[in-house]
């Protein structure tokens, strides 16, 4: 017995039209004149970026200037620093910068900018006005859509702002008069106590609940002898990265207790990650190849000499005041 079989033929695949392309409209066209443009790519301190982020970017003010060292011997560093304008709006952060290059070479990176045409804000409030009207005139009726909307790739008005070159790290310097304000603030912060915190009976360990009275959890329909205690939360071994500005200052007074220390002991003082703790220290302290203290770091020359000065400064502080006026040391 031949069993005839029937296959239903599929459905043709259902072509949605597209929208139809704008000749006028420039929304697919980049800007490619500053593809030859040199850019830094800068990251800041928080303190500076929420000074600048209020400015208004249509005054045109002068924030600072970069300084490069010229004349840089072979195998050395270059020493790039940045100084902000003596304004009303910086008199409280400091002015002198260092600005570390963390990548000389940066590969594929790009800097865009975006701006919306006039006349796509008119077309958009065009289809506003357009869309309230149909709705109001046909209340109640529901129609479908005759194409999915469709996201263009490339906002309005791309350009090509430029090409990143190098990668930089903001660092305050130590000379600086308002860094030491701006370290007095964070430890201010710190020190603030911590907030009230209410704790129920039944979290505290050791407390029995019991079955008869009510508590703030509902009815007590479960009895408990004993309550077992939470374990603590602990760590896996990996360490939490801190805020450099954070590091730099744990790093200057170890080295102000001692000269010379090794990556094993720095890594077990700060409790930070070997990468991340050996990127911090190469912005302020030089590894010994040889000699006594060899594979220690100490502190660059620059750093030791600030550090001899202000000691000797608060020597000689200490002996024109009384014995009871608090003496700080700020980094």
């Amino acid at each position: 017995m031949n069993v005839k079989s029937e296959v239903k033929p599929e459905d043709e695949d259902v072509k949605i039209p597209l929208p139809p392309l704008d000749p006028e409209d420039g929304s697919f066209d980049l800007d490619t004149a500053g593809l030859e443009n040199r850019v830094w790519l800068v990251r800041l301190p928080k303190f500076l970026v929420d000074k600048w982020s209020h400015l208004d970017e249509h005054t045109n003010k002068r924030l600072g200037q970069v300084l490069i060292k010229e004349n840089t011997a072979p195998g050395e560093k270059q020493k790039v620093s940045l100084r902000l304008s003596d304004t009303p709006e910086n008199s409280e952060i400091p002015h002198e910068y260092e600005l570390d290059i963390v990548k000389e070479v940066v590969n594929n990176t790009f800097v865009f900018t975006e701006k919306e045409q006039k006349k796509d804000k008119d077309k958009d409030k065009a289809k506003e006005d357009t869309t309230s009207a149909a709705s109001s005139s046909g209340a109640g009726k529901v129609t479908k859509p005759s194409a999915f909307p469709f996201a263009r790739t490339i906002p309005k008005k791309t350009a090509l702002a430029g090409r990143v070159i190098h990668e930089c790290t903001v660092v305050p310097s130590l000379k600086d008069a308002n860094y030491k304000k701006v370290i007095q603030k964070r430890k201010e912060r710190l020190q603030q106590p911590p907030a009230a915190r209410v704790t129920l009976l039944n979290d505290l360990p050791g407390v029995v609940a019991s079955s008869n009275a009510p508590n703030l959890r509902g009815t007590g329909s479960q009895s408990h002898f004993m309550k077992a205690q939470k374990k603590d939360i602990k760590l896996d071994g990996k360490a939490v990265r801190i805020e450099r500005s954070a590091l730099l200052d744990i790093l200057f007074k170890l080295f102000e207790e001692y000269p010379y220390w090794s990556l094993k002991g720095l890594k077990e003082r700060t409790k930070q990650p070997e990468v991340y703790l050996r990127e911090v220290l190469d912005s302020m302290a030089v590894l010994n190849k040889s000699g006594p203290y060899a594979m220690k770091y100490s502190l660059q020359q620059e750093y030791k000499q600030l550090s001899n000065s202000g000691a000797a400064q608060e020597e000689d502080e200490a002996d024109d005041d009384d014995d009871d006026v608090e003496m700080e040391t700020v980094l």
